[in-house]
């Protein structure tokens, strides 16, 4: 008796292994017959159904317009030299242009002690401001009244992007 149930127990497990292997091979034999069917198909136009490339239409990009380059000096010696103007911004809408150097917010000197950032961060969105400005030489004033930053409302915001004069180089300096 103990000797038969040796006999099923070791025929069992051969079976098991045996269904085992049977699997594996089935699935490795099938996905290779698969592949290779897949492989040879062909639509009714007797063209290969393998995946053609992806032709990607990328948006052109639009010419941004160039700001001009800062001069080796700055016509004055303190002040904000505007490299960009925001569109539709108060700068913008006050006529500023890329070049002008702000010289001067409500009568305070722009220079290294009174940035530009300072001078205006003391204004709410909706004050008017009387800037001072220098283009090409010549002195002119004008009344901007600021608006609000869009992430933070309470702030204040004119529009422009600009370069200190005092950190410009100056002639002695190599640029590179």
């Amino acid at each position: 008796m103990q000797n038969n149930r040796r006999w099923y127990i070791a025929l069992a497990l051969v079976g098991v292994l045996a269904m085992l292997l049977g699997a594996c091979l089935g699935a490795v034999g099938g996905g290779f017959v698969g592949y290779r069917m897949g492989r040879n198909a062909r639509t009714p136009a007797g063209q290969s159904v393998a995946p053609q490339p992806r032709q990607y239409t990328l948006p052109r990009r639009q010419p941004q317009p160039q700001a001009p380059q800062p001069p080796v000096r700055a016509p004055t010696t303190n002040g904000a030299w505007v490299t960009a103007v925001t569109a539709d911004s108060p700068a913008s809408k006050a006529g500023m242009q890329p070049g002008d150097v702000i010289t001067a917010v409500d009568g305070v000197q722009v220079d290294e002690q009174n940035t530009l950032q300072a001078l205006i961060s003391k204004h709410k969105p909706g004050d008017t401001v009387e800037l001072g400005l220098s283009t090409a030489g010549k002195d002119r004033t004008l009344r901007v009244q600021l608006a609000a930053r869009s992430e933070n409302s309470e702030a204040a915001f004119l529009g422009v992007t600009y370069v200190q004069t005092s950190e410009m180089p100056t002639p002695e300096m190599k640029v590179h």
